[in-house]
């Protein structure tokens, strides 16, 4: 791996991205993670015709369609330590975990790179709550909502439908 300047969330979205590179042959589901570039600064015209075109506030980062754990999959929302999430941030988490995917905060490149692994591993990312907007310092965190498991138990039942398995 090369080395980053990670004072700011590009630098970090780099060396996760160069991290999976170097482990693409361990976990080959990585070359299904992608980016979601939604931040950055741009000019108002730009990105009054991104958001026609279904530019979105508070989207995750990374997305990992990989099915694990009994989640559809993966969502990050990347963070460089001191950075501080935002409303609509918090709002797309939840949506996405009330819709059966693990949805984490992950602070720094490392804790996102050690949730991948862990995850595609096959098992739960151990996650510390996160109850305020605030991003603490570095590691994993979800937001906390009533209880994680009754999200999880429409999504693993669905699938077990007769009505959705075609006709044999």
């Amino acid at each position: 791996m090369r080395n980053f300047r990670v004072s700011d969330e590009s630098g970090h979205q780099e060396a996760i991205f160069s991290w999976c590179d170097y482990n693409r042959n361990r976990y080959p589901e990585l070359e299904l993670l992608y980016h979601v570039p939604n931040g950055g600064k741009r000019d108002a015209a730009t990105a009054r015709a991104l958001k026609r075109q279904g530019v979105k506030a508070g989207i995750s980062d990374l997305v990992l369609p990989v099915a694990r754990c009994g989640y559809h999959g993966l969502y990050v929302e990347l963070k460089a330590p001191g950075g501080k999430l935002e409303q609509s941030q918090v709002d797309f988490l939840q949506a996405v975990e009330g819709q059966g995917y693990l949805a984490l905060v992950c602070v720094g490149w490392q804790a996102a790179v050690q949730t991948l692994s862990v995850y595609l591993d096959g098992a739960e990312p151990e996650a510390q709550p996160l109850k305020t907007k605030s991003t603490p310092k570095e590691g994993t965190y979800y937001l906390e909502l009533k209880n994680r498991q009754d999200v999880l138990k429409p999504a693993a039942t669905y699938a077990d439908q007769d009505t959705l398995l075609p006709a044999t």
